[in-house]
């Protein structure tokens, strides 16, 4: 019998029963006038335990650590122990020890039998089996299993976590560069299946009521309850509500933009809705209230001429346009309604702003540009933007739209030669990634990143008229095209912020393709290679599910 079964053994036999009867011989004080102790049976147990002791610390740790090699045996081993076996010990041991009587053996008496070294054997024996027990533990966790409850632990709980530890040979094989992650299953799929991951969405029917116009810009409410595009023929605004997957249109603001309008952003507590447009006042900001939008007054303070971009800070605090004339970005503070011009940044962009976006922290602003350096960095101190060192990589030509990732790590951009530009902020660095993927064909337009950030959407003005890349860390890869794409060149796009929904406008009717679930999915892998072609990620389920449950895979390729 080997040193690993000797103290397995030993540790089941030492229930907490056993425990409990050494700490009443211990304590002689709690059991005086009960226990006659006969002195040569105890000096036998002493020995036994002695002896015990030292086949528990003669374990060989080594011998513990080797527990991968041999789990398949030590559980079954495990698995076939009867717990009752230490009630019958407990028996056995109580059986030995005379029953209280009025000889002069009485504890009370001057001759007391249970001696020191007898409690020093019973402690070591306690000691020993904690110590093992600890060492068990420990293995059973180095071997990705898992012990509930807290130390010392019971023998059950030891041997409930033994039977955690997944795979031959005491756990699951790690492959270098795995990950785990949490999936929407798209179909049914059970633990240890092979899978394949698959980007996909849904386009849902158009809105039974459609825009007029070619649409410039679009916006989610930040509920995702309404959806804006503003467009270049009247009434320039068209306001939908959802319900389900139903987006229907509202009556119109009783106070129209004027002209063509070219960007919409609502606040991030979604009572405020900026529109910009070509014609004075260049900027109509609404206040929702229920589903009526009233105008607000205009700044005292406006642009000199066409805005193209408008963006609030996620606290709604500041208002940014993007302008086609000096100073080329606007910047208000918004207190009780009132939106008033602060002192332009001391750094100016050299031209016509064609994008600003905040960070998602509201401390940076990105401005795009027709004129070099093209991109405009400020950072937001109080009410005062500084413009920071421009990027150690600039981009080659005049960009168009500009967007963060929801955490602020990655800031995109893109060319209207459709050369697609990604930075990595570090603080205020912001360091130009590589991007090795076939530019989109034609003129691109915007970005915009999807609500988990793993996503960046191109809209651009040849077919297929959007492209989407998937995030992989640093590493962007562009995913198949879906299924059903719009009819005519895309010029701006927008998620909804729980990633369910994604509208994108069009030069076209309907105007507006609105698709949900943009999101990847698992499905059960036929070992083809075939499936490569359109999956972004390769790996295996770790949950049973059903299709439209998140579950857990580890991803081994993508």
């Amino acid at each position: 019998m080997d040193t690993k079964t000797v103290a397995l053994a030993l540790m089941i036999q030492c229930d907490d029963k056993i425990k409990n009867f050494i700490d009443k011989v211990i304590d002689t004080s709690s059991i005086e006038d009960e226990i006659t102790v006969n002195s040569n049976l105890i000096a036998g147990l002493t020995e036994k335990v002695s002896d015990n002791s030292i086949a528990i610390k003669a374990i060989d740790l080594t011998a513990v650590n080797g527990l991968k090699t041999e789990i398949d045996s030590l559980t079954t081993r495990v698995n076939g122990i009867d717990l009752s076996a230490v009630d019958a010990l407990t028996t056995e041991v109580e059986a030995m020890i005379p029953k209280t009587t009025n000889s002069d053996n009485h504890i009370a008496n001057s001759a007391i039998h249970v001696t020191q070294a007898d409690k020093d054997g019973w402690n070591g024996l306690f000691t020993s089996v904690v110590d093992g027990k600890e060492i068990v533990k420990t293995a059973i966790n180095g071997k990705g299993g898992t012990v509930s409850g807290t130390s010392p632990n019971s023998f059950q709980e030891l041997a409930d976590g033994v039977n955690t530890i997944t795979g031959t040979g005491g756990g699951e094989t790690i492959i270098k560069g795995q990950s785990s992650v949490n999936v929407l299953y798209g179909e049914t799929l059970s633990i240890y299946d092979p899978v394949y991951i698959k980007f996909n969405a849904t386009k849902l029917p158009n809105p039974s009521s459609l825009s007029v116009g070619t649409t410039n810009g679009i916006a989610f409410s930040p509920d995702g309850i309404y959806l804006v595009l503003v467009s270049n023929a009247s009434p320039f605004i068209c306001i939908y509500k959802r319900s389900g997957d139903t987006f229907t249109k509202l009556p119109s603001p009783s106070t129209l933009p004027p002209d063509i309008c070219f960007g919409v952003c609502f606040s991030l507590d979604g009572v405020y809705l900026s529109v910009v447009h070509s014609s004075s006042p260049f900027v109509t900001v609404y206040k929702r209230n229920g589903d009526v939008f009233t105008k607000l007054p205009n700044p005292s303070s406006l642009a000199m001429d066409a805005a193209y971009s408008t963006c609030f800070s996620p606290d709604g605090t500041y208002l940014a346009i993007g302008t086609f004339d000096t100073p080329f970005v606007f910047i208000y503070k918004i207190v009780n309604d009132v939106l008033t011009k602060l002192p332009n940044p001391t750094v100016l962009p050299n031209g016509f702003s064609k994008s600003v976006k905040f960070s998602p922290d509201g401390m940076y602003l990105v401005v795009t540009c027709y004129s070099y350096p093209y991109i405009v960095i400020y950072k937001r101190n109080g009410d005062t933007f500084t413009k920071l060192d421009n990027p150690s990589i600039l981009p080659l030509a005049a960009c168009f739209g500009v967007c963060f990732s929801p955490d602020g790590v990655y800031m995109a951009t893109n060319t209207l030669t459709s050369n697609i530009v990604v930075y990595k902020r570090n603080g205020d660095t912001f360091t130009k990634l590589a991007w090795t993927n076939t530019a989109p064909p034609g003129n691109s337009y915007s970005v915009s990143f999807s609500a988990d950030g793993f996503f960046l959407l191109v809209t651009h003005s040849y077919s297929p008229f959007f492209t989407v890349y998937s995030r992989n860390g640093d590493n962007f890869s562009k995913v198949t095209n879906l299924s059903v794409m719009p009819t005519g060149s895309c010029s701006s796009s927008d998620f909804s912020k729980d990633g369910t929904y994604v509208a994108i406008s069009s030069d076209y009717s309907p105007f507006v393709n609105i698709y949900k679930d943009f999101v990847e999915k698992a499905y059960k892998s036929s070992n083809s290679v075939n499936e490569l072609v359109s999956s972004t990620g390769l790996g295996y389920a770790k949950e049973n599910g059903i299709a439209g449950d998140v579950k857990n895979i580890i991803k081994i390729w993508g």
